[in-house]
């Protein structure tokens, strides 16, 4: 099979395109995944699909805690002096 190059199929793909899109295959099967990618129109719109999930759920932003007490110990000091 000399000169052939060797390809993924969906299912591996799929099974494999998060440990890829996080950047933990770094061996040859991440060469694979990213030329399927490039070339299979589903499993290539699925990687998109969880990148913006990823940049998405990455860009939410839990609120200041520091902000919340202080406004909390404002708060009790207004009740504590009235």
């Amino acid at each position: 099979m000399r000169g052939r190059t060797r390809t993924l199929r969906c299912r591996t793909v799929a099974r494999l395109v998060q440990a890829y899109l996080d950047g933990e295959l770094h061996d040859r099967r991440g060469v694979l995944i990213a030329d399927h990618l490039d070339r299979c129109r589903d499993c290539g719109l699925d990687a998109q699909t969880w990148l913006w999930l990823k940049s998405t759920v990455a860009g939410l932003q839990t609120p200041d805690e520091s902000e919340q007490l202080e406004r909390l110990r404002a708060f009790v000091e207004d009740l504590t002096q009235a």
